[in-house]
């Protein structure tokens, strides 16, 4: 068994043999533990400071490891800035996003892919256009759109726009497509035979084959609308409607460690989502192989 995952790495079994290959094979381990330790080292002090009192907070120079637990700070802030509401209301627009993302740009991805209707070349085209105008430039138009939209008129102090907003995401769709574009025709056609419209074989052909890029835009979506501020910022006036993002821009009114707990609440949903996912993203990504 040995032998036969060295064989299938980096380095043959036979290269192993030889001193310079295992001294090059430590060094690859040497430098990927040194950069996860670099990577992980802001998210360590974030948890080492939170539990620290105040004045050693503030000492300088600062100390690495905690001499004191100050442990009663971290219900303080969680009651005082009520943070059970601000969750609830995140996880609630994070799970329209991420739905939004999965069936809107989902489904335009499978038209541009499988489907092709007459344009969908230009379409696409244009699309890909898009990607290259700041996002900046379009925050004025998006949030006029937003307080006089068509139909449903002023979209403020409710979640729709961040749902809409995640739903229309350009790079996404293009990921689909991208995705999609490797799926066999045989199954498209498999479920035309069996009478399948178009709506019926992408929820249940399609979208069960393409787990890993779900689940891999599903992560991203959920961590970019955790962490959006500028546009729950503009349109959430009323405070029972607020999310981490905006919470959090008011914890400079705490003192230093407190704040520091605020923003490790912000950072243990995203750092759980991404740990209780990333293993099913890999599982996925090496038994999906789809042969023609």
């Amino acid at each position: 068994m040995k032998k036969e995952i060295t064989r299938n790495g980096v380095f043959r079994y036979t290269d192993m043999r030889r001193p310079i290959v295992r001294f090059a094979y430590a060094m690859m381990y040497v430098a990927m533990i040194t950069i996860c330790l670099i990577m992980l080292a802001p998210i360590l002090w974030v948890f080492m400071s939170s539990i620290k009192s105040y004045e050693e907070f503030t000492r300088i120079p600062p100390t690495l490891l905690p001499h004191s637990f100050e442990l009663k700070n971290i219900p303080i802030v969680w009651n005082e800035m009520k943070f059970y509401r601000y969750f609830i209301n995140s996880v609630v627009v994070c799970a329209g996003c991420v739905l939004s993302t999965l069936l809107l740009s989902g489904m335009l991805g499978y038209v541009m892919s499988r489907i092709r209707p007459k344009g969908a070349k230009l379409v696409y085209t244009i699309l890909f256009t898009t990607m290259l105008i700041p996002g900046t430039t379009n925050l004025i138009p998006l949030y006029m759109t937003y307080i006089n939209f068509p139909i449903l008129g002023n979209l403020s102090n409710t979640y729709l726009p961040m749902w809409i907003g995640a739903g229309a995401s350009v790079y996404y769709t293009i990921l689909f497509k991208q995705f999609f574009d490797a799926i066999p025709m045989a199954y498209i056609e498999s479920a035309k035979i069996d009478g399948c419209g178009m709506v019926r074989t992408f929820l249940s052909i399609v979208l069960p084959l393409s787990k890993p890029i779900m689940l891999v835009i599903g992560v991203f979506t959920f961590n970019a609308a955790w962490n959006d501020f500028l546009m729950p910022y503009l349109l959430l006036k009323r405070p029972e409607t607020h999310t981490i993002g905006v919470v959090l821009a008011s914890a400079d009114r705490l003192p230093g460690n407190q704040s520091i707990i605020a923003s490790m609440f912000a950072m243990i949903v995203p750092i759980s989502v991404f740990c209780f996912v990333q293993r099913y993203i890999i599982d996925n990504m090496t038994m999906s192989g789809i042969k023609g």
